[in-house]
């Protein structure tokens, strides 16, 4: 900032709300914390400086080898376990599955069965499907429920 006066900009307070927005949530509130407890006793919004330092200091936290592993065990968001939407909690993995297969219209040994001409191969290698321009192919994986990761039914991505 010393050498480069345009950055004296990351100083304000709003843009220093647009960097916090980028930070996961549980950061984001202590982080409005540590804001509040700097007016308090400053009577400003704190530094770009005192942003920063607070950022070396909670990934420094996070990183540690203790909390590394506490995270990786317990609080990982990915690894939560959650219901299906639309499947009632008593489903077994093995119902979920025969349901997803009737869905897609196939069995669980036999080809795939292509959404759009019935061939026996996935939507993804269907030439009609490729042939299509891409506004199209969305609409249609739109239109008939596709998910638009794998192209298949019974979820949505």
């Amino acid at each position: 900032m010393e050498g480069i006066s345009s950055l004296k900009v990351l100083n304000d307070d709003q843009e220093n709300c647009k960097l916090a927005a980028k930070l996961p949530r549980w950061v984001s509130i202590r982080w409005g914390r540590r804001v509040y407890e700097w007016k308090e006793k400053n009577r400003s919004f704190p530094p770009f400086s005192e942003f920063v330092k607070y950022l070396v200091t909670e990934s420094n936290i996070a990183c540690d080898p203790v909390n590394m592993y506490k995270f990786n065990k317990e609080d990982d968001p990915k690894k939560t376990k959650r219901p299906p939407l639309n499947v009632k909690n008593d489903q077994t993995r093995e119902g979920l599955r025969r349901r997803n297969t009737l869905l897609t219209g196939s069995q669980e040994n036999d080809q795939p069965t292509c959404a759009l001409c019935n061939g026996q191969h996935d939507l993804d290698s269907c030439q009609e499907f490729c042939a299509k321009d891409i506004k199209d192919r969305k609409e249609y994986a739109k239109a008939k429920g596709l998910c638009f990761g794998c192209l298949k039914v019974g979820h949505v991505s």
